[in-house]
């Protein structure tokens, strides 16, 4: 456990060293960030570089959840292994990974799930799953709503020289409240959609797509 935990801390230190050489990285709303317990973590996602930047602008261990197609890459296997990532399979009503994404919440864990379900390539903020908001229903603890802009400038290697600027926004945690009785269909779908506008009030109006703020 000893030497896990000081892998951790330094490959942390490296990933953080490097957006600070190779970027313009900015990160506003560091106190709103729990210093521990249980954390849900939702952030819209552009790029796999994503995933390296929340965990070098947000002072927690992450854990992070993809998609199961993912780990045939040989890149993203080696970065999910970095960053205790699982799979899950979108295909099927995976009750296994729900139960271990909550269980992870319970332990005082902090895990990262990106609602919109995949990489937005167009940069614009897509329609957000239910699994976030049924996992925070389910664990009952805190959500904290990130944003990153900048990553869907920053691919291959010829970016490291051009230093992108890149930010992670991060807003105040909140809580679900529990759905009444015979709403519970309903109030998955309410809770989805306030998740997904508490990160589009954090995104710069271009990146915002259909969750306009009014």
């Amino acid at each position: 456990m000893f030497l896990k935990r000081l892998s951790w801390r330094v490959a942390e230190c490296i990933n953080r060293t490097g957006f600070a050489v190779f970027s313009s990285l900015t990160v506003t709303g560091l106190e709103n960030v729990p210093r521990e317990g249980g954390l849900l973590v939702v952030s819209n996602h552009l790029r796999m570089s994503d995933i390296p930047l929340l965990a070098a602008g947000i002072p927690r261990k992450l854990v992070f959840v993809g998609k199961q197609e993912l780990w045939k890459s040989f890149t993203f296997r080696t970065l999910g292994n970095w960053y205790e990532c699982f799979p899950v399979d979108r295909t099927t009503a995976n009750t296994r990974a729900l139960k271990h994404s909550v269980q992870i919440i319970r332990d005082g864990g902090a895990l990262v799930i990106f609602p919109e379900g995949r990489r937005s390539m167009e940069g614009n903020l897509q329609s957000g799953h239910d699994g976030a908001a049924l996992i925070a229903l389910w664990a009952g603890y805190p959500i904290l709503p990130v944003a990153v802009t900048g990553t869907d400038h920053a691919d291959g290697c010829k970016w490291l020289w051009r230093r992108p600027k890149l930010t992670v926004t991060i807003g105040k945690p909140f809580r679900l409240a529990a759905a009444e009785r015979g709403q519970a269909r309903e109030h998955l779908t309410a809770s989805t959609e306030r998740i997904m506008r508490s990160i589009a009030e954090l995104l710069p109006e271009a990146y915002r797509g259909g969750y306009k703020i009014v």
